[in-house]
């Protein structure tokens, strides 16, 4: 992942098939403030951005409580998900996905919010 950033934008949920054609890099700044939770999101073209059904399992997660559990994240794409479940006191998250792409975004979203307590996986070996 470049240490290049570009546009901080605000995600709004109706907007999000627009979010796949921004630069990537471009940093989404998630602020879903019904369920106290404010996250930052590096992009990429060829990992998924949130969508409104990501948003609505996130919600679920704080809903029922993450606190000291164990959260697998299946198809992790961009680490929105774990983001969430580590945010909301998972004792460990453990992400996985087929995208190579999709590790490495991960990883570095982590990064951008101070996620602890993860590991990831994959089929694929990446470089990074």
């Amino acid at each position: 992942m470049s240490n290049k950033f570009h546009t901080l934008i605000t995600y709004d949920p109706e907007k999000y098939i627009y979010y796949q054609s921004v630069e990537s890099g471009t940093i989404l700044n998630i602020d879903l403030k019904h369920i106290d939770i404010n996250l930052l999101l590096a992009t990429h073209q060829a990992v998924w951005a949130p969508t409104p059904f990501a948003i609505k399992i996130g919600e679920l997660i704080v809903s029922d409580g993450c606190h000291q559990k164990v959260i697998m994240d299946f198809a992790s794409g961009s680490g929105f998900l774990s983001v969430i479940a580590s945010k909301n006191g998972a004792a460990k998250v453990i992400a996985t996905d087929l995208n190579p792409q999709a590790i490495l975004l991960t990883k570095h979203n982590w990064a951008l919010n101070n996620v602890r307590h993860v590991c990831i996986e994959t089929c694929y070996k990446t470089s990074q």
